[in-house]
């Protein structure tokens, strides 16, 4: 617990470096965007009103937003608010893991201790975009998938009721933190029951403890699926590129890959040090002997523990799903585990103190270097695109104060890492004194809408546009846009060619240089120099022309008042 609390300042901390200097990535601020509001809404209304919004809001979990509701009338929403709930998911989970290895693999405490902190050294902890300091759902699952397979192991290995209600619990807090989790869940877990149950031994137990564990999972979390399942098939089925990409297998292949820089580095390095360390310690029965004793003992290597590591990969591949880093990130826990239990197990038989203190140093060292890679992840690379985020807005704001305008609606034309949510979060989070209502942000008594119109990622979403052929659809979205918004920011012209090249898989980015040029010659009026979002690319903010008449008739009735 005390590490999980001093992890989570840590990373507190390289969440505020990293907003310092770089825009927030689009799933990370889609998530704390819609936990900002129902904190929100809790804050204002009463958190009867914080869980009704948790309740009736289309989501793909649910956990971590009534986590915030309920904490939302005490505490201010910030970035800072996911770590926290990520790291006591972490700690959950590490003690799944300590339970596994003391009450299953007969460990001592202080061996399955330095085993449970073996995780502080995985890189995904420490990653710029998925890791502690950022709000993914994909660490959620990674969590609690491991938990779950690890109570479902402990289960299965020494059935006990208990076991098998926590089991159940530990599913059902993992299927309402990632939608998705079922898959992966019985993707891992059926093939390992039907191995369990092809055991005469307690094949009677197993089964009773395994309808015990399907009845609480679904009570606690299937709910929640039947409530959201028209979203979560529109999501994951009609809308999600990710998920019906359908990639060749050679490059599916790469979730490996993936999986591997999850895990990263330092961990492959500690575990070799401890082998090293190992293999010298016992050096008087020869080098080869201790490495084959490792490998010979009947306990362990766990081949269970393997096959929940390489499972999540497995599946990825199958389905040729789209090139996500962070989604094989389940990987790390089954894999992982199989790789340090033979070494825990063979430190544990030689019971000798320097190999102890060596392997804790080693690890202290490796912590460290993780630690040390993971700051350095988080400091400037390059262009600074936080303050050309915090520009375009400083832009809007001033003409539209210049204007009179009281409510402000803005819209974004393309979509690449700068985007119209990338925009609204930076006012969201990195602004003091900003107040939510109905979707609407208020700063300085200016009341701002995301108008999301032309902010379309997905082939679904521009199916849904009115009109039959690409040139309507693009007619209607153009009017829609005069009628709707107050100011568009668009790429410059180079900046437009060069995103309908290279980022073409989100959908209206194809009509990029299309959209510029309509803006461009329709009824807008330009009003701020181009402005660069990143080292490649540069937009101009727009206002709508039919703003500028209705703003000088205010500036002069407010003339003659003051006359």
């Amino acid at each position: 617990m005390v590490s999980c609390v001093a992890l989570a300042m840590y990373c507190s901390r390289l969440n505020q470096e990293l907003y310092q200097h770089k825009n927030p990535f689009y799933d990370s601020l889609s998530y704390n965007m819609h936990l900002f509001a129902i904190m929100e809404t809790s804050h204002q209304r009463g958190l009867a009103a914080g869980w009704n919004r948790v309740m009736t809001s289309d989501s793909t979990l649910f956990l971590p937003f009534a986590i915030a509701a309920s904490i939302g009338p005490w505490v201010e929403p910030s970035r800072m608010v996911p770590i926290w709930i990520q790291a006591g998911y972490l700690f959950g989970f590490l003690v799944s893991v300590f339970y596994y290895l003391v009450k299953i693999r007969d460990l001592k405490p202080t061996t399955a201790l330095l085993g449970c902190c073996t995780f502080f050294t995985t890189s995904c902890i420490f990653m710029e975009v998925g890791g502690l300091s950022d709000f993914r759902a994909d660490l959620l699952l990674c969590f609690g998938f491991g938990a779950s397979a690890l109570w479902f192991l402990s289960a299965m290995h020494r059935p006990t009721i208990g076991r098998f209600i926590a089991c159940g619990i530990a599913v059902a807090i993992c299927c309402l933190s990632r939608s998705t989790a079922p898959i992966y869940l019985v993707f891992s877990l059926a093939p390992l029951t039907v191995l369990f149950l092809l055991q005469r031994e307690d094949r009677s137990k197993r089964i009773r403890g395994l309808i015990l564990t399907s009845v609480i999972a679904s009570v606690l979390s299937g709910w929640f699926y039947i409530l959201n399942f028209d979203y979560l098939h529109y999501y994951y089925v009609v809308w999600n590129t990710d998920a019906n990409a359908k990639l060749p297998l050679s490059e599916a292949v790469k979730h490996g890959e993936f999986a591997g820089r999850a895990i990263g580095a330092e961990a492959l390095y500690l575990l070799g040090a401890w082998l090293i360390c190992f293999v010298l310690f016992t050096r008087n029965r020869g080098i080869l002997k201790p490495i084959l004793d490792l490998t010979r003992d009947r306990s362990t290597p766990d081949w269970a523990l393997l096959w929940i590591g390489l499972s999540p990969i497995v599946f990825l591949v199958a389905r040729r799903a789209g090139l996500n880093p962070y989604v094989s990130m389940p990987a790390v826990i089954g894999l992982v585990l199989f790789a340090i239990l033979p070494l825990l197990k063979a430190f544990e038989r030689l019971n000798n103190v320097r190999l102890v203190a060596c392997s804790w140093g080693l690890l202290a060292v490796a912590i460290g270097i993780a630690s040390q890679r993971g700051w350095e992840r988080h400091q400037p690379g390059g262009f600074n695109t936080m303050v050309a985020q915090q520009q375009i807005m400083d832009e809007i704001l001033a003409d539209s104060i210049a204007n009179n305008l009281s409510d402000v609606r803005f819209g974004v034309s393309h979509l690449t890492d700068f985007n119209l949510w990338s925009l609204y979060s930076t006012v969201m989070f990195d602004r003091e004194g900003v107040t939510s209502d109905e979707g609407k942000l208020i700063y300085q008594d200016i009341r701002l809408h995301a108008n999301g119109l032309l902010s379309l990622p997905a082939a679904a979403e521009w199916d849904e546009v009115p009109g039959e052929s690409d040139s309507e659809k693009l007619q209607s979205l153009l009017e829609q846009c005069e009628s709707t918004c107050d100011y568009v920011v668009v790429p410059d012209e180079n900046t437009a060619a060069y995103v309908q090249q290279h980022f073409a898989f989100n959908y209206i980015n194809r009509y990029a240089s299309i959209l510029r040029k309509e803006i461009v010659n329709g009824n807008w009026e330009r009003v701020s120099d181009p402005i660069q979002t990143n080292e490649k690319e540069s937009v101009e903010i727009y206002r709508s022309r039919r703003i500028a008449p209705q703003a000088r008739l205010a500036s002069q009735a407010t003339t003659h008042a003051l006359d």
